[in-house]
């Protein structure tokens, strides 16, 4: 368990939207904050109890104030404005479907594995292929003109 945060390891948390707020679609796991289970990238993390939110505006700037979205105590997100957000325990499956474990270093240590489907990186191998000919060919044709 996080003792700044309240969150523990392995289990899913999300911010409670409140109207005027800014809205947080994701969740917490293991410390990282991600948008889908699907997507294995976090788009933020905890720093200590700093949440670092790594979302831009549309002009291309922070959405809050150096990356920092607030600071989070005892489940609670607290924002540089002063808001407060409840944060709250998913009651889902840590790990997306689809996702084995697989250990690495020590034995505490547990690391997502996603497999591509087989189908698909073929589906990209012949399409590489199939580009590296087309290529050749026009190469070839205008060489020969």
């Amino acid at each position: 368990m996080n003792r700044l945060t309240g969150m523990m390891a392995g289990r899913r948390y999300s911010i409670e939207n409140v109207r005027g707020a800014p809205e947080f679609a994701g969740f917490f796991l293991d410390d990282k904050y991600f948008l889908h289970p699907e997507l294995l990238t976090a788009i933020g993390w905890l720093d200590g109890d700093h949440f670092i939110y790594d979302q831009l505006s549309s002009t291309g700037e922070f959405a809050f104030p150096g990356g920092v979205a607030g600071t989070i105590k005892d489940l609670t997100l607290t924002l540089g404005d002063g808001r407060s957000l409840t944060i709250t325990e998913l009651e889902t499956a840590a790990q997306p479907e689809g996702v084995t474990e697989q250990t690495c270093g020590s034995a505490d240590e547990l690391l997502p594995e996603k497999r591509p489907n087989p189908a698909f990186l073929f589906a990209t191998t012949a399409a590489t292929v199939m580009a590296g000919y087309i290529i050749g060919r026009l190469l070839k044709r205008r060489r020969d003109e």
